[in-house]
């Protein structure tokens, strides 16, 4: 039933894509650059694909450093007209995907090295958009910076330029619609999770709540309505769960950031790089 339900659901969102493109009412997939109607529903179907889980992970990292910062939230309510700026700093900060995986195409000079053609470069989000010599102070929350536009936030691929502009309209409006219904919304610390593994790397992350004590793993095979009641009946009731949460968390902000760690990476790669190879 959830495989035909789920190409159901394709199907109406091709056929939907298909009828927008052929009117030119999809502006940005008919936009594409040398990209064939049939490529272009291809595109917005993977957009929206790759942009749920994004979208899922923009909205909670933007709510958690806006609640962050004494009297922001209440603000963003009273004036909606600060959204855009306060969702594109906190989104700088914490961006929904933390480092992104390239292939060169070219052998190209980048700060006096070399990067031959065909290696893969790995670019550190996080770092990158708390970088000094592009952002005065990084670390600060600063909605107004006029810096803000240099922040990161590729997606990849060929539905990239669809996907972005999705993640930052949805996330703006869910802050938009959450400050207004929830102006008194607060951070609280120590909450457990039901952790729903569904695909990629989410499900080793669901894994490994439940091992740490700070929620269940719920399998998508498993997923019915009494089983979701039932876990999240036992981790509101248990207070074991509540306690591995808050271990959890204190684990996470301990651990450096990856702009803490990249001198230390810099370091061991210029050494290594310099040291003899054993024969």
């Amino acid at each position: 039933m959830t495989t035909r339900a789920l190409l159901a659901a394709v199907t109406g969102l091709c056929e939907e894509l298909t009828g927008l493109v052929a009117h030119g009412r999809a502006t940005g997939l008919a936009g594409l650059t040398g990209v064939s109607p049939q490529d272009a529903v291809a595109v917005g179907v993977l957009a929206v694909v790759v942009g749920v889980e994004v979208t899922a992970t923009a909205v909670c990292n933007a709510v958690r450093v806006i609640l962050d910062q004494p009297g922001q939230w209440e603000r963003i309510g009273r004036e909606p007209g600060l959204v855009d700026a306060a969702v594109r700093e906190a989104l700088r900060l914490v961006p929904p995907l933390r480092f992104d995986s390239r292939i060169v195409r070219e052998r190209v000079e980048l700060d006096g090295k070399t990067i031959e053609e065909g290696r893969r470069v790995v670019v550190l989000i996080d770092a990158a958009n708390r970088d000094p010599d592009a952002f005065a102070d990084p670390n600060m929350f600063d909605p107004g910076r006029a810096d803000g536009d240099r922040a990161l936030m590729p997606l990849g691929g060929v539905a990239a330029p669809v996907a972005e502009t999705l993640v930052w309209i949805q996330t703006q409006a869910a802050i938009r619609v959450l400050t207004e219904l929830r102006p008194g919304l607060h951070m609280t610390a120590e909450v457990p999770q039901v952790a729903l593994g569904w695909m990629w790397d989410a499900i080793y992350r669901a894994q490994r709540i439940e091992e740490l004590g700070a929620g269940l793993h719920l399998p998508s095979d498993g997923l019915s309505a009494d089983v979701l009641r039932a876990k999240l009946v036992r981790v509101l009731d248990d207070p074991s769960f509540s306690h591995g949460a808050r271990r959890l968390r204190r684990a996470v902000l301990s651990t450096p950031s990856p702009n803490e760690v990249v001198p230390t990476l810099e370091k061991l790669t210029a050494r290594h790089r310099s040291a003899p190879v054993a024969r």
